[in-house]
């Protein structure tokens, strides 16, 4: 009985099933369809009441921020929940280049009214330093328009990395064997926004000389050179080899200090003042050899808006036995159109046996179609030795130079100019005798008709001995050259230059006895020749020393090929060359008593490595012979590797 009971309520469920699946089931799948037909249409919204725009929020950069990068995240967010956003109106603008088609846009339900997201754009090629403008805009569905622009900073840590260098390798066999390889390496960039430069100048040789920096077997290694340099803005510090930004008439010495130099300008609204100040070991100029000093000093120049600029400079030479230099200079505008200079220097010894001053002055003035020159210098017999030019060297009694300078055009095309100089010592009246020299440098140039032009010029000295009341003529020397350079035409092929000088001089020291002349000329010329170029030179000379007898005859000749191997890629360059020189004693018809000759050939590959990279090779292989009372011969050859690399 149990048994059949539950069979009947089996027989129900199913029944129930069997309607559920059959009536019931198809009824619900049909509404849930009909809900997400509902939801897939766009909710009714009344446009005409919605009249705000959408809500823009910048996320980054913010405005006014500095990045670290040249490809920063640009990033905006945007907002809408009125009528929602119109994806087809969305703008978006880097510094007025429009990007929207390479930006990403936060995914969203389809189907669906948008009502917030966000647009993001990373830049694929970096932007440079500076300043950066941002645009971006986007409408609603009821075409109000929201629009925001912002500005951020770029400013790379590192950027723009650089390599160049000039490496060479030279072996020689004669007189002595020995490789010497040098290398000029410069690496620059810019790092945290300031410019980097790291220069080294070094060489490694087989061949002893100087302390080496480290050895290998028989090749030592040498540091010559090294420099780091650091500029920011308008400021500087450059450690090892630097320059000093000093000039000066009567007070010379080199330039380069081993050591530390910081320069720095302030710009002030009536003008700038550049600032410098340094500390080393720097070597003196004066033809005192290879002399160097410690050195201290600082140097102040201004420079005005109105044109007038002042300087000073303070430096302390060598220890307890160097110098004291005090120094000013200026240049001013006088009566409107002349122009007038100056420069006063003090120096004095450490220990106070030496004390003197030096000055120079300079007046131009301008006229219509020429110009004049006044030129005075003068230094004191106790000037430091140190530092002087050795045309004016304080040590027989101090010297007196003053000077003319002459610009006229002569006719109204030609130029000529004239310098003339005197200059005199013993001004205290403390040496024996004085001495005078006088110098004179005339130069004039006359363009022709067609492009061609004709250059002349001179230059001699005159030095007398003046002992009271019987004056002496010391030495006289000087040069003279005329010379003629122009185009001739050579149709479609191009046009030839052509260029020639012939210059001969003459010297007499009627003190020790000796006197010589020297005659030469020059001539060079070039053509295109398709997509390549030819050239050639010719130099011949003759020296003769009037008071032993002997002549010198040199001639030295090349021709030069350069062109495009491969167009904007490989250049080449082949230079075949020859010089000569013989050597006579008395008899002029005699065999040479010395002849030397060297012929062979240079070649130039430059390699074009990007748009910035260049590499090139140098090798030149020449034969040389000596005959006098032996013969000799040799062969010469030289490897040079020039790159420069850029990142």
């Amino acid at each position: 009985m149990k048994a059949v009971r539950l069979n009947i309520h089996i027989a129900m469920i199913a029944a129930l099933l069997l309607a559920y699946i059959t009536f019931l089931a198809p009824l619900g799948h049909a509404q849930e369809a009909r809900q997400a037909e509902e939801l897939s249409q766009p909710l009714p919204v009344d446009m005409a009441s919605d009249v705000f725009p959408p809500v823009v929020t910048v996320v980054s950069p913010m405005q006014g921020a500095t990045v670290t990068t040249g490809r920063p995240l640009i990033e905006a967010a945007f907002e809408d929940t009125s009528s929602g956003i119109d994806e087809a109106t969305f703008h978006l603008a880097v510094d007025k280049a429009d990007v929207t088609s390479q930006a990403i846009v936060s995914p969203w339900l389809a189907g669906l009214p948008r009502t917030s997201g966000r647009i993001t754009y990373r830049p694929a090629v970096p932007l440079a330093r500076g300043r950066h403008e941002v645009y971006f805009g986007v409408r609603d569905r009821a075409g109000n328009l929201a629009e925001v622009r912002w500005t951020f900073e770029v400013e790379p840590f590192f950027e723009g990395l650089k390599v160049a260098g000039r490496n060479t390798l030279k072996a020689e066999w004669y007189p002595i064997s020995k490789s010497t390889d040098t290398l000029d390496l410069t690496v620059q960039a810019k790092v945290a926004a300031s410019d980097v430069r790291l220069r080294l100048q070094g060489r490694g040789t087989n061949y002893p000389g100087g302390t080496p920096l480290f050895s290998y077997g028989d090749y030592n290694a040498y540091l010559d050179k090294y420099s780091l340099e650091v500029r920011h803005g308008a400021s500087s510090v450059v450690a090892g080899y630097g320059s000093i930004p000093m000039t000066s008439e009567i007070f010379q010495v080199s330039r380069e200090v081993r050591g530390v130099v910081a320069s720095t300008a302030v710009r002030v609204p009536a003008g700038q003042h550049d600032i410098s100040a340094f500390y080393g070991k720097i070597a003196s100029s004066s033809g005192l050899g290879l002399s160097v000093y410690d050195v201290a000093g600082v140097t102040e120049r201004w420079k005005a808006k109105s044109g007038l600029v002042l300087g000073g400079t303070y430096l302390s030479i060598g220890g307890a036995n160097g110098y004291y230099m005090l120094g000013a200079s200026g240049q001013a505008r006088v009566g409107g159109r002349a122009s007038l200079g100056f420069e006063a220097v003090y120096g004095a010894s450490k220990d106070g046996d030496e004390a003197g001053s030096g000055v120079a002055a300079h007046f131009d003035v301008p006229f219509a179609s020429s110009s004049l020159g006044l030129d005075l210098a003068m230094i004191q017999a106790g000037y430091p030795l140190p530092g002087t030019p050795a045309s004016l060297s304080p040590q027989r009694g101090g010297v007196l130079r003053y000077g003319l300078r002459a610009m006229a055009k002569v006719p109204a095309k030609g130029v000529l100019n004239v310098n003339a100089a005197l200059t005199r010592d013993n001004l205290d009246g403390t040496a024996p005798y004085t001495l005078n020299r006088a110098n004179l440098a005339v130069a004039y140039h006359y363009p022709l008709a067609a492009g061609w032009n004709v250059r002349a010029s001179y230059q001699g000295e005159l030095k007398q001995s003046d002992d009271q009341p019987r004056r002496t003529v010391d030495s006289v020397s000087g040069t003279a050259s005329v010379g003629a350079s122009g185009q001739i035409s050579l149709g479609t092929a191009g046009r030839l230059s052509i260029q020639g000088t012939y210059s001969a001089g003459s010297s007499e020291d009627r003190v020790s006895g000796k006197a010589s002349r020297v005659r030469g000329i020059s001539a060079s010329c070039s053509a295109p020749v398709g997509s390549w170029s030819l050239s050639g030179g010719l130099d011949m000379s003759r020296k003769e020393a009037v008071d032993d007898g002997t002549r010198t005859d040199s001639a030295a000749t090349k021709v030069t090929a350069s062109g495009q191997i491969v167009p904007k890629v490989l250049q080449g360059t082949l230079t075949l060359f020859r010089t000569a020189s013989d050597s006579f004693k008395e008899q002029p018809s005699a065999a040479p008593i010395q002849r030397k000759t060297e012929a062979g050939l240079e070649t130039t590959l430059r390699l074009a490595v990007g748009k910035s990279s260049t590499v090139a090779v140098v090798f030149k292989n020449s034969w040389w012979t000596q005959e006098d009372a032996s013969f000799k011969e040799g062969q010469n050859r030289t490897l040079n590797l020039e790159w420069v690399l850029a990142f």
